[in-house]
């Protein structure tokens, strides 16, 4: 029982002192969210619905009611070989500082879809923020980028 008790002290200490774990100071910066954690939230929340975003609705293909046909819509023109015979086409993710919310840090987070080509370059993506743990507000999602 001793053993185990020091063993756990141990590995404890190890964690404060290593600075694993959330034990951060109160009020530290919030870390800024990997690519991977903005589209996870985006893959997340395509159930949005286009009217909450007119900037989308004007843009999204006919029929479409959600993020999710925008999106759709935006990733099979990059898959399209008539659209991208000899161009490259790219997913762009870029986070910023956002402007605070109830005190608290938000990121700025933009999914930019492109496809490169010398007559007519094509972008299309999202715009939204996230909390400081990297949750999406559904309520700021915007269509960006449209060329």
């Amino acid at each position: 029982m001793q053993r185990n008790r020091r063993i756990q002290g141990f590995t404890l200490f190890a964690v404060l002192a290593i600075g694993g774990g959330s034990f951060g100071a109160v009020g530290a910066a919030a870390a800024k969210p990997t690519d991977g954690r903005v589209l996870q939230q985006l893959m997340r929340n395509t159930d949005i619905p286009l009217s909450s975003t007119s900037d989308c609705v004007s843009i999204s293909p006919p029929g479409s009611t959600v993020i999710g046909d925008y999106l759709a819509a935006v990733l099979a023109n990059q898959a399209d070989p008539t659209l991208t015979p000899k161009n490259r086409t790219s997913v762009k993710v870029t986070v910023t500082r956002g402007t605070p919310r109830k005190g608290k840090q938000t990121w700025s987070a933009d999914v930019e879809f492109r496809i490169e080509d010398d007559e007519s370059p094509y972008d299309a993506g999202v715009r939204f923020l996230l909390t400081d743990n990297g949750t999406m507000y559904r309520s700021t999602v915007q269509c960006i980028g449209v060329n």
